[in-house]
């Protein structure tokens, strides 16, 4: 009987702390603007979002954050903001372990990963810029081959066939590259 009491009193642990709560946090526009922004880069709700940070945190996001000043005189809304038991009780010790505010830890955590975030994304499309000049080169040459082949084979020819298959596949590689670097549209790794 005792250790079935026990198996319920750590699954009634569990459940408490899985259960969401509301929490208060004064926060910058800047801050909020963030906050949308990874929400929505990511496809998570806010909640996800704050468990994403702070259900299970490295303590390495303080080393982040103790170097960004706060400017006291920004003005900050009030924001209600449902999340998990356990980001609350995370966000908390962090408070108080770093005598930081809670809010401000939130604020600077939420732009720093903007910013780091923006400038790892100005290094991937930079990359993917040169990639995209490499890869239209090969697309040109890949045609000016197929119309070599095509002065030499049959139409009917297995190998024209394949390699009209690899040209749109080259093709459509240009194409997703640069919806991804105008658009924000992620390459599907396994499309053709």
């Amino acid at each position: 009987m005792k250790t079935d009491k026990k198996v319920l009193e750590v699954f009634s642990k569990k459940v408490s702390e899985s259960k969401d709560v509301v929490a208060s946090f004064n926060m910058s526009q800047n801050s909020l603007d963030a906050m949308a922004w990874l929400a929505k880069r990511f496809g998570l709700s806010n909640k996800r979002l704050f468990d994403a940070i702070w259900k299970n945190y490295d303590e390495a996001i303080i080393n982040l954050i103790e170097k960004i000043p706060i400017d006291s005189k920004v003005e900050r809304i009030k924001k209600s903001q449902r999340i998990s038991r356990m980001s609350l009780k995370n966000l908390n010790e962090l408070a108080k372990k770093y005598k930081m505010k809670r809010d401000a830890i939130v604020e600077i955590t939420f732009i720093s990963y903007k910013i780091l975030h923006e400038q790892m994304l100005q290094e991937r499309n930079d990359k993917h810029r040169k990639a995209l000049k490499m890869i239209d080169k090969y697309w040109e040459q890949g045609e000016l081959l197929e119309k070599r082949l095509v002065g030499i084979l049959n139409e009917d020819d297995p190998i024209l066939t394949r390699m009209s298959k690899i040209i749109v596949v080259i093709e459509n590689l240009s194409i997703a590259i640069k919806n991804e670097l105008d658009n924000g549209i992620l390459i599907d790794p396994d499309g053709i």
